[in-house]
C-alpha cells in the first residue's frame, strides 16, 4: 500500500488558472473525474516505471563493471524534471512550479566507488558540464553553472548559493511563461499573465497555501521577487517581461 501525500486534498482555490486547467482541459483529463482508486493506480505505475529505470541504470553500471571502466569513469545520475505523481491533485508536468517537478536526482558515483557524502546544497543541471570538464582536466566554464568537482574530490566544497531560478515556457501550443526562485524557506513563482505564488516551505512543504496576496509577507516577497529580477538581468532573460500567454489552441491571451 501506497499513502497518499498530504497535498491529496488540493482544491486549487487561489492557484494560478492553468494549473487547474491542465487537469480539466488538457493532459490531466483523462485522471481528473475518476475515482481515488484509479488516481492510486497512477501511483503504483508511477512507482513501477521508477523500478524500471533503476534496473536499466544498474544494466550500465554493471556493463561499465565489465568493460573494465570502474576505477576511471565519473557516473552522474540525474533528470529533466520529475512528475507530479498525484501531488497537489496533479500528473505528469505542465504549467506548474511544485518541487516534484523542479527537485530532481543529482547522484554521483566517483572511480572506484570512493565514499562522498549527501550534501545539502543547492546545485543545478547547469553545473554538470564545467563539473565534468573539470574532471576531464578540460576548459568547461558557463555563464550559469559552477564546477562542484572539488567537493567531490574532497578538495574544496560545492557551490555556494542562497537560491535557485527556475524558468518555464511552454507545452506545446500552450504558452504559459514562469519564473521561479527557491530559498531554503520560500519559493515565489511569478506567471506572466496568471498572477504569483508564495510558500512558506517551512510551514507549508507540500505548497497548499498561496501567500502572495498576504500582508504579513509582502517583504518577503518583495525581496524574492527583487533577486529574481536582478537574476533575469544578469542572465539576459528580461525578455521574460514581454512573452505572452496563449490559451491551449496557442492563440494569445489579452
Amino acid at each position: 500500500k501506497i499513502p497518499t501525500p498530504e497535498s491529496w486534498s488540493e482544491t486549487f482555490e487561489n492557484k494560478p488558472v492553468p494549473q487547474k486547467q491542465f487537469m480539466t482541459d488538457d493532459q490531466g483529463a483523462y485522471i481528473e473525474d475518476k475515482s481515488d482508486d484509479f488516481w492510486k493506480k497512477y501511483r503504483v505505475v508511477y512507482r513501477d516505471k521508477c523500478r524500471l529505470v533503476d534496473a536499466e541504470v544498474g544494466r550500465v553500471m554493471e556493463t561499465v563493471r565489465r568493460l573494465g571502466l570502474d576505477d576511471s569513469t565519473v557516473i552522474v545520475f540525474t533528470s529533466d524534471h520529475g512528475d507530479m505523481d498525484t501531488h497537489n491533485r496533479l500528473v505528469f508536468k505542465g504549467p506548474f512550479m511544485y518541487d516534484h517537478l523542479l527537485r530532481v536526482p543529482m547522484i554521483v558515483r566517483m572511480p572506484g566507488g570512493t565514499p562522498v557524502s549527501s550534501r545539502d546544497a543547492f546545485v543545478g543541471l547547469s553545473d554538470i558540464v564545467p563539473t565534468l570538464c573539470e574532471a576531464a582536466g578540460v576548459p568547461g566554464n558557463t555563464p550559469d553553472g559552477d564546477s562542484f568537482w572539488p567537493y567531490l574530490t574532497g578538495q574544496g566544497t560545492a557551490p555556494e548559493r542562497e537560491y535557485m531560478v527556475g524558468q518555464y515556457y511552454n507545452k506545446q501550443r500552450w504558452v504559459n511563461p514562469i519564473r521561479t526562485i527557491r530559498t531554503k524557506e520560500f519559493k515565489y513563482n511569478r506567471y506572466i499573465h496568471h498572477g504569483e505564488e508564495l510558500y512558506d516551505l517551512q510551514r507549508d512543504p507540500d505548497e497548499l497555501v498561496n501567500l502572495s496576496g498576504n500582508p504579513e509577507y509582502a517583504m518577503i516577497k518583495a525581496e524574492l521577487a527583487e533577486n529574481l529580477a536582478r537574476w533575469m538581468e544578469q542572465h539576459e532573460d528580461a525578455d521574460f517581461y514581454s512573452q505572452k500567454s496563449t490559451d491551449l489552441q496557442g492563440n494569445p491571451l489579452h
